[in-house]
């Protein structure tokens, strides 16, 4: 069955398909999913039965399913039925398409992926007696029932209310709160039984943003200002930890900042009990955050893991790069298979290792997903705050990491294009290969086969995207 919109129908959705096809362009670069045109026409399904429905914010509709389709490829998924069912998890419960609609159009898998997310009060009958309340617990055990046998759709579930928390400034506050209240009482516990605790953490983070925007705005701007001021030296130290590790482990450094709702309860912890407002905080209490390093380690199996681990630690130390902030000078051990320890280097920065076997590296960040050869995004993983919008050539929007140069953007588009770079042009102006991106700059890219990719190249990269690519390039 088709589904097709009007001329006229079509054109209020022209910035956002632009956006889809940015994303089908990395499906194909990815080379990992067997079946994109199934996400495509989950895609056009989604927009045709949400082509007259609008967010609280005003925007349309279309974008809360495209962005937690995005949010599970970035995170690793790829089966093409996970992601069709992430475009299509709002339908059955919110508009016309139903469940025997999804199994035709899709598969039974599809469906019972979206029937596992839907919402029972979607289908309760006003005059049986149920409570919203009771609508909502038949609804958390549905998923619950369902999710032991597909808990890949309880991911979906995650995706959809981290979106949600993300975007709901125009909802009422006691709608804020009860979203916090779920989102708190089941749905990170749901995600931390599942071993999904990066989610987990964004989920407890999203929380904070949702209920207390301000405070979280003024946490970002102190750890910006604190990165700001810190980041030369930064750069140095993971470039010396990078050379000290090689070719033993890779270092992905994308997360540079702790989670503000952690900031949050170790600013609380530190200064006690004091009775002090939430702009009085930092006044008390300069907070320095972590720049937390992950070391995936190559060559090692997990029975030599921690004692690797031990080695290169003390070689770090021997070589005056690190001091350990342990009073006992001894990485601390947390499991068998991830190990971490925290450092100050010689400019003082604050540095969180962790040390992991490769093949446990992406398990570690989410155990549901096949991370293997998926050319991931930052930008996702970060506030919106720490994300910039650029244009391609021809015109289509592209998210990158604030902070971005030309020659990251170069390999976002893909690795060719980044190992030839030769120059590029910014808004109609050459500019150099370190130049920083800024908001809705469009970008021309221009390559040469006779340029090939440099190890100096690595003093200009920012993003991890970009570091991976040309690591994989110079191997």
């Amino acid at each position: 069955m088709e589904y097709k919109l009007t001329a006229e129908e079509n054109a209020v959705f022209s910035i956002i398909d632009a956006e889809f096809e940015t994303l089908v362009a990395r499906f194909y670069d990815s080379n990992v999913i067997f079946n994109v045109d199934k996400i495509k026409k989950s895609y056009e399904v989604a927009k045709y039965f949400h082509r007259d429905t609008r967010r609280k914010s005003g925007e349309l509709y279309l974008y809360h399913p495209l962005a937690v389709l995005q949010k599970l490829y970035d995170d690793g998924f790829v089966d093409p039925n996970i992601l069709a069912a992430a475009m299509l998890h709002d339908t059955v419960e919110d508009t016309a398409y139903t469940l025997d609609d999804v199994e035709r159009d899709f598969g039974n898998e599809v469906r019972e992926y979206v029937h596992a997310v839907t919402k029972i009060e979607a289908s309760i009958d006003p005059l049986s007696g149920d409570t919203k309340k009771s609508a909502q617990q038949q609804t958390d055990e549905h998923m619950l029932e369902l999710g032991q046998k597909y808990p890949f759709a309880l991911y979906i579930k995650l995706a959809d209310r981290w979106h949600n928390l993300h975007t709901c400034g125009k909802m009422s506050m006691d709608s804020i709160r009860k979203n916090v209240a779920h989102t708190k009482s089941v749905l990170i516990p749901l995600a931390r039984k599942i071993g999904c605790n990066v989610i987990a953490d964004q989920l407890r983070d999203a929380c904070l943003l949702a209920k207390h925007p301000e405070e979280y705005a003024n946490i970002l701007k102190q750890l910006n200002e604190n990165l700001k001021n810190s980041r030369k030296g930064i750069e140095k130290t993971l470039s010396s930890l990078r050379n000290a590790l090689q070719p033993t482990a890779e270092v992905d450094t994308q997360f540079m900042f702790p989670y503000p709702c952690d900031v949050k309860a170790d600013i609380r912890l530190k200064i006690g009990n004091a009775n002090l407002t939430r702009s009085d905080l930092f006044s008390v209490y300069q907070y320095q955050p972590y720049v937390i390093a992950f070391c995936k380690l190559t060559e090692v199996t997990e029975k030599t893991l921690r004692g690797q681990f031990v080695k290169i630690c003390k070689q770090l130390i021997n070589d005056g790069i690190i001091t350990v902030i342990d009073e006992n000078d001894k990485p601390e051990i947390k499991s068998t298979t991830v190990s971490y320890i925290d450092v100050f280097d010689s400019y003082y920065n604050k540095i969180r290792i962790v040390l992991l076997a490769k093949q446990e590296f992406w398990k570690y960040r989410n155990p549901l997903a096949q991370h293997e050869n998926i050319p991931h995004s930052t930008a996702a993983f970060l506030p919106s705050d720490k994300r910039i919008t650029v244009h391609s050539k021809d015109g289509h929007p592209i998210e990158i990491e604030k902070g971005a140069t030309i020659l990251d953007f170069a390999f976002l588009l893909n690795s060719e294009i980044g190992a030839h770079f030769e120059s590029a042009e910014v808004n109609g102006n050459t500019v150099e290969i370190d130049y920083v991106l800024q908001p809705e700059d469009t970008i021309l890219i221009h390559k040469s086969e006779e340029k090939t990719a440099r190890i100096e190249w690595f003093k200009i990269l920012e993003t991890k995207t970009a570091i991976n690519r040309l690591i994989a390039i110079l191997k």
